[in-house]
């Protein structure tokens, strides 16, 4: 056996049991999100909401959220409602399409360790810096509410429901879609295929980050820090810790492999030397 075959025999899990991993994975932040609704006012009972404004002021010198009050229409809040809930959809989609189908392989696990590293800073920047956004702080800043219709309203009910109601700091509605474009265009640039699926992609992240502050989830500084995070996961972090594996899985491998075969080459140059003794040593060496 060489070793590449040694390494791939080591690492590889059964369909079903490569299956369950990833669902369990899947799982396990859905879950911690979920768990923050009642964790977050435990461990932070405090917000920052006004160090966040203070910051968009003294860096643009306006508040978006509120800038975008002028397009408070229907038809503007609904088109920006339905890509705020596409969130969702497009996450869906690259998890069936790159865990599901295309199973296995440096790009999933590329994939899979961009996704952890942006859905693990992103949680642990909400018990950092926690907030209601500005719907919450400058609720008496704006002249009328959102004047929405049925994709408004599936988006407030998905957000009073399942929300932790203090997740601003980074915007992961902005990370998220932000990495999946940098992979989407990463895989393009050797799979002409997926050019289409990085201009899609693009399109809808560009739509998702704007609804953030439309919708008046987020402050301008946590759309910053949220393309950031992805671009950061996005970028080589991936590459170094699939190399570091791998380094450390195949020298450890060679290892064990080095050894089984300077055992075999010493009991066989034993057997040469010693070809008509039938004693328990040869005998040993001939079962190796």
């Amino acid at each position: 056996m060489d070793q590449p075959e040694a390494v791939g025999q080591m690492t590889m899990l059964r369909p079903h049991d490569a299956g369950l991993y990833r669902v369990c994975l899947v799982g396990v932040i859905i879950e911690n999100y979920m768990i923050l609704r009642h964790l977050l006012p435990l461990l932070r009972p405090d917000t920052v909401d006004a160090t966040l404004y203070g910051i968009d002021l003294f860096i643009f010198g306006f508040e978006p959220a509120l800038w975008f009050e002028k397009l408070n229409q229907r038809p503007v809040v609904e088109w920006f409602s339905f890509f705020y809930l596409s969130y969702f959809w497009i996450n869906a989609a690259y998890l069936v399409a790159i865990a599901v189908i295309r199973r296995g392989g440096r790009e999933t696990s590329e994939f899979a360790i961009g996704i952890l590293i942006t859905f693990r800073v992103g949680q642990l920047g909400y018990m950092a810096v926690p907030g209601f956004g500005p719907v919450g702080y400058l609720a008496s800043s704006f002249h009328a509410p959102l004047d929405g219709g049925f994709f408004w309203s599936c988006v407030s009910r998905t957000v009073t429901a399942g929300s932790a109601m203090k997740d601003i700091f980074p915007s992961l509605h902005t990370a998220v879609p932000t990495f999946l474009t940098w992979f989407a265009w990463q895989r393009s640039r050797t799979e002409p295929g997926w050019r289409l699926v990085t201009l899609a992609t693009g399109f809808f992240a560009a739509n998702i980050i704007v609804s953030t502050m439309l919708l008046r989830w987020h402050f301008a500084i946590d759309v910053v820090v949220g393309l950031v995070l992805g671009s950061a996961a996005w970028s080589d972090w991936g590459e170094v810790i699939i190399d570091g594996y791998v380094e450390h899985a195949g020298c450890r491998n060679r290892g064990s492999v080095a050894s089984k075969i300077d055992h075999l080459e010493a009991a066989r140059q034993m057997t040469m030397r010693r070809p008509h003794d039938d004693g328990p040593f040869t005998r040993g060496a001939r079962e190796c």
